[in-house]
């Protein structure tokens, strides 16, 4: 059985603490800490694999559609959460006697873009081709980045739209800047063992350099010479179009981000081709002759004009937390309250990846800490049908917006159903569902990362100890648990809106993989087995502090002198 490595230090507390909850019985005559967790700690059992898996393959399945904040999933994700704590009892301490905690953000939408086409000769203009892009509506483009401002100018087809200095390719000049630029978004690094192109120069880079650096009005890609690959691309771009961005909280938006100025627009090969003057079918024989001799090309200013014209504003955006809560046993500590949170939000609809899927169900970030909290839920509410009951209440928070900048955590804590004094400790779950590469390596999955507790307080570090003893005695690695680790997970998830306030947390997290923030990160890709064993180990979490006979206090002082300034 793997013991984590501790200090002397800790193994005394804990010992301390598992003599003192043996033996300290509640101001009031009723059960001890002792006899209370005796009775709660056998129903981590109740949490089976099977529930875990039922609950995870609705809520991440492509029915829900990624659960995007502002989209139609969320909200279906919402009412699934609702109704399963309303069918196990727990209490509605939302608006008006529900599970929801409603609320706006703000946020900026785009109804559609315009793109028309002129052609220019001499003085004489004329105007050859309008389309509009909008949602469900594909048209010969569609959008990749920006657009909802006005972008015009004159077309300059740029080659690949690099300079390569080192080998003496340079596809930009003066001409590009403040018009459109035409290119083909395949860049020929190794071609038949030879570099062509320097491997630092890449799709970024090299976006960022004509727009950022060159200045260029907006650019035209061609990344599709088939037509129907193409129009299988469109359509689902299509569909993604107009979902909101740039969320913030109604009640704290200082100022309104500007639009991207520019435009990034994948093109028709039809439209590429008529840019170009040539045959559709003629599009891989033009970069083929491109590559051939990359240094001779020099960028062509054609005469075509383009103008596009969106159509973005910003607009109210209805969100909730679901939440619930289990009332503690008693009479002395039930106002006192333990928050269990997760985020049941995810990317929702987003740009396809290479196998076109464009729904990012979300499994493990966060599907599997929002199962787990309905599951511990659902342990809980069998505990209290068999008279077994928490001194202290329990909240179960499901936030959401974490994606969009920890919003649904930050609406709560600003606005708590419970009082923020009366919180006595967090419990968050984010992503406990995977092994990450480090653990992968090593062929281990029993062990969880938790950031906070030790470096917030000493209390609810052992008592997390014990409630691990008491469980599945994973391995608790602590390495991502420092104040000044690069990474600052310590502020990254829901925890810390309750962190800025006091309150201590846990947050209990395995670490990201390759398939963090993609389409892939689906629930067959779980680690049930290990997954169980976490989600019982936060279960223990809960039931020792909503039992201890003292609450857990921030006592670190580096972490309050730092909470000061980040509040």
């Amino acid at each position: 059985m793997y013991f984590t490595p501790m200090r002397l230090t800790l193994f005394t507390s804990i010992a301390l603490l598992l003599t003192v909850t043996a033996s300290c019985v509640s101001m009031t005559n009723g059960p001890s800490p002792a006899d209370r967790n005796e009775k709660l700690h056998p129903y981590q059992s109740a949490i089976t694999e099977q529930q875990l898996r039922d609950h995870l393959f609705l809520l991440a399945g492509d029915s829900l559609l990624g659960r995007g904040t502002g989209e139609p999933g969320i909200d279906m994700a919402a009412d699934y959460l609702a109704a399963r704590h309303a069918a196990i009892g727990m209490k509605a301490i939302g608006d008006n006697g529900t599970y929801f905690q409603n609320f706006n953000l703000n946020a900026r939408v785009n109804d559609y873009i315009s793109f028309d086409r002129f052609t220019i000769a001499g003085t004489d203009t004329q105007h050859v081709y309008n389309s509009r892009f909008e949602k469900d509506n594909p048209a010969g483009f569609y959008p990749m980045l920006g657009g909802e401002l006005p972008v015009e100018g004159r077309v300059v087809y740029a080659g690949l739209g690099i300079r390569d200095d080192g080998r003496g390719v340079d596809h930009l000049n003066a001409e590009i800047s403040g018009n459109w630029v035409l290119i083909f978004n395949d860049i020929p690094h190794v071609v038949d063992g030879d570099t062509l192109i320097s491997p630092a120069i890449t799709n970024r880079t090299r976006l960022n350099q004509l727009l950022f650096r060159e200045g260029v009005a907006g650019i035209l890609l061609v990344n599709h010479t088939d037509q129907d690959d193409f129009d299988s691309t469109a359509k689902i771009m299509a569909a993604i179009f107009g979902n909101p961005v740039g969320f913030q909280l109604e009640y704290m938006q200082t100022g309104r981000g500007a639009p991207m100025q520019s435009a990034i627009l994948s093109v028709s090969p039809a439209k590429a081709a008529a840019l170009l003057g040539i045959e559709a079918d003629e599009l891989n024989s033009q970069y083929d002759a491109l590559v051939s001799d990359l240094k001779a090309f020099k960028p062509v200013v054609t005469d075509h004009y383009i103008k596009t014209t969106g159509n973005s504003e910003y607009r109210a955006i209805p969100s909730k937390n679901v939440l619930s809560l289990l009332e503690g046993c008693d009479p002395d500590l039930k106002h006192e309250v333990v928050v269990i949170s997760a985020h049941y939000d995810h990317m929702g609809l987003d740009t396809p990846d290479a196998t076109g899927d464009y729904i990012y169900n979300g499994a493990d970030d966060n599907g599997s800490g929002t199962v787990a909290t309905l599951a511990i839920a659902e342990a809980l509410a069998e505990a209290r049908d068999n008279g077994a009951c928490p001194a202290r209440s329990v909240m179960f928070l499901h936030v959401t917006a974490e994606e969009r900048g920890l919003l649904g955590s930050r609406y709560y804590s600003d606005h708590p159903v419970m009082p923020i004094d009366n919180t006595v400790a967090n419990i968050n779950i984010d992503m406990i569902g995977r092994i990450d590469n480090h653990y992968q390596d090593e062929g281990f999955g029993d062990y969880i990362y938790i950031i906070g507790a030790e470096i917030i307080s000493s209390r609810l570090d052992s008592l997390l100890q014990v409630a691990n003893i008491k469980s599945e005695n994973l391995k608790l690695d602590m390495r991502y648990n420092d104040l000044d680790d690069p990474n600052q997970f310590y502020r990254r998830s829901d925890h810390w809106n309750f962190g800025r306030l006091g309150v201590p947390f846990a947050f209990f997290f395995t670490g990201v993989h390759a398939d963090y923030h993609r389409p892939s990160d689906t629930p067959d890709k779980i680690e049930y087995e290990h997954f169980l064993r976490r989600t019982r180990v936060a279960y223990s979490t809960v039931v020792e502090i909503a039992n201890a006979p003292e609450r857990p206090l921030v006592d670190s002082k580096e972490f309050i002198r730092r909470t000061e300034l980040g509040r």
